[in-house]
This record gives C-alpha cells, structure tokens and sequence, in this order.
C-alpha cells in the first residue's frame, strides 16, 4: 500500500489505478485478517477472475521494491486467463511467490512469471490456467527441507 500511495502521489496520470489496486490490496488485507481471527470461507462460491489480470496487479504492487533490489521481471500472459476461483487467495498466493523470490535474490536477479491457458489432460480434460513463478535464486538449503 505504501508503494501505491506514493505512485499515486507522484504520477497524476496514473493515479486512479493506483488508488484502485489501494483499494483493492486493503480488501485483500482485510480478508487475511478475517482468516486470521478465524472466520472462516464456508459456503463462499468460486468467482470468475482473470488470472492474468490479477498477476499483473500483484506485479505492480512489488515493481518499485523488485526494482530497487536489482530484479529484472519478465512476465508472459497469454490470452483468454479467465477461470472460476478465489481472487484475494490468489493475490495472496502470487504475492507470497513474489516476496519469496525477492528473498532469495538478494544480490539481484531475474524472476519469470507466466500464465497460460491449458487442460488438464487425466481424466475430465477441463479446461484452467497455468502460472509457472520461477527465479534465479539460491532455492532451499537441502538442511531447511
């Protein structure tokens, strides 16, 4: 929120999608707090959200912080991201990647990001999106696994 706010300070021209992915990041802030005080999603329904879309704002959210720590983005969405699911557990999950990766390029680096269209091919074949998340860091100690 702190990045969003100061974008949005300093650029008018994009300051309404600023303030709209603010807007967007405190309603995903306030459901994590829900989670954690324990409320719980039963009887929640799948939504339709664009996968793609929702990386890209996830994106937007670190840009400044990637920049600053030397890691170049590379980012691929491919066409027709559309899917039925969860889009604040999404945005969680994608940021949490995010903020992994720059963990683990301290030094800089690149991280990839990648969402394409695909089918699952065992059994129903349905139809669903890919994100592929990967960097050049260190990975995991095999001692911290």
């Amino acid at each position: 929120l702190t990045n969003l706010v100061y974008l949005a300070r300093r650029d008018a021209y994009g300051r309404d999608e600023y303030l709209r992915l603010a807007e967007q990041e405190i309603g995903r802030l306030d459901s994590i707090a829900q989670q954690a005080l324990g409320f719980v999603r039963e009887g929640a329904s799948p939504e339709p959200l664009d996968a793609g879309k929702i990386l890209e704002e996830v994106v937007q959210l670190y840009l400044r912080k990637l920049q600053a720590n030397r890691v170049a983005v590379d980012r691929h969405c491919g066409e027709g991201l559309e899917i039925r699911g969860y889009p604040g557990e999404l945005r969680q999950l994608i940021s949490n990647l995010i903020l992994n990766a720059m963990d683990a390029m301290r030094g800089g680096g690149r991280l990839r990001l990648r969402v394409v269209r695909t089918h699952e091919y065992s059994g129903a074949q349905r139809s669903g999106v890919r994100i592929t998340i990967a960097d050049t860091g260190n990975g995991i100690k095999p001692i911290d696994l």
